[in-house]
């Protein structure tokens, strides 16, 4: 993921001498992620996803108390973008220490809008906003396409 994004010499270091706590591998990666711009203009993105569920909690601690409209799956969302910055500054200070520029964070920054889009489902099926946007697009792009849900019905066999 850091390729071409991280200059050369850092790169191999990493490679070299890194160890499993140290990797950042999202769930998905994609390399033409079509994203339509304010002006209507479509661009190709590159894009990383971490796709998560969330499971039943009996003391409700994903939920905050003090905040009761902050909704479980967006603080989760919180929690993972927290965890991909914090790891790209751990490798910054690891592999490029005395380096101002801070070439992991600003590669990671470089996907999508600003790092990691989470896609985060609850065991009701709420979904985090991020998701409800990406299924929007990819609706919209797929009529663009004269994609119809009788059309997706008969391709991939759903009754």
């Amino acid at each position: 993921m850091f390729h071409g994004l991280v200059p050369a010499e850092i790169l191999k270091q990493y490679c070299d001498q890194h160890s499993i706590k140290e990797f950042i591998i999202p769930n998905i990666m994609t390399y033409d992620h079509p994203h339509r711009e304010r002006s209507g203009r479509v661009i190709l993105q590159r894009r990383i996803f971490e796709v998560k569920t969330m499971r039943v909690d009996s003391r409700m601690n994903k939920y905050n108390p003090r905040n009761p409209c902050r909704r479980a799956v967006e603080k989760r969302v919180a929690e993972i973008e927290a965890h991909y910055t914090k790891q790209a500054k751990k490798l910054d200070a690891t592999f490029a220490a005395g380096n101002n520029s801070n070439p992991f964070l600003s590669a990671y920054k470089s996907y999508g809008m600003n790092g990691i889009d989470s896609l985060v489902v609850d065991h009701f099926g709420e979904v985090n906003k991020g998701f409800k946007q990406l299924i929007c697009s990819v609706a919209k792009v797929a009529a663009e396409c004269g994609f119809r849900l009788s059309n997706l019905k008969q391709t991939f066999n759903l009754s």
